[in-house]
């Protein structure tokens, strides 16, 4: 397996990395999900990049992996994570994500549910659905609806393969390797 070299900007080896809210979204995100649980007290804030404004600042105890997202987004913007040692100003890890504005969030649930229509529903039409959300920069739920495939027999490799592909998009370049590199069975 290809390693990490210590300058990789996107994942750290050292601190927590940032697996979700990335990228586009089509609605409010409502958790923080790191790759691995933060060995140390952290904080979390999110600033709205266009209105320059703190969203929300969150502490994340030693031990946590997961945190809910219990605040409100403006649609059409980009926020930015930065997650923290709270003695420190310079960030451990960072990440951003766009909340679409509702005409293109309503125009994507649209090609997406054709999609699924098109694959036949079930676990064609989930396949498909992913594949019109990589193809439209929706990177976190194509995961989601791959996860869902990868325990449907037959759909095994092709989900891992194309997980590791939106991983990549994301910038979390390690992840995928070690997602691809993992033994099957």
């Amino acid at each position: 397996m290809q390693q990490l070299r210590q300058e990789d900007p996107y994942e750290s080896l050292e601190h927590p990395t940032l697996m979700e809210p990335l990228d586009a979204w089509r609605s409010p995100p409502t958790r923080v999900r790191l790759r691995e649980a933060a060995a140390e007290d952290l904080l979390l804030r999110i600033e709205n990049l266009e209105l320059g404004l703190l969203v929300t600042e969150l502490p994340v105890p030693r031990g946590t992996q997961e945190l809910p997202l219990e605040v409100s987004f403006i649609p059409g913007t980009t926020f930015v994570m930065r997650l923290m040692k709270p003695d420190q100003a310079l960030p451990v890890a960072l990440g951003a994500f766009e909340l679409l504005p509702s005409p293109r969030a309503e125009e994507l649930g649209l090609v997406l549910r054709t999609a699924w229509d098109l694959g036949g529903g079930e676990h064609g039409g989930e396949l498909l659905a992913a594949l019109a959300a990589l193809h439209h920069g929706l990177h976190a739920e194509a995961i989601q609806r791959l996860e869902r495939l990868a325990e449907v027999e037959g759909y095994e490799q092709v989900s891992r393969e194309l997980r590791a592909l939106a991983l990549m998009e994301q910038g979390l370049d390690r992840t995928a390797l070690e997602l691809v590199d993992r033994p099957t069975g």
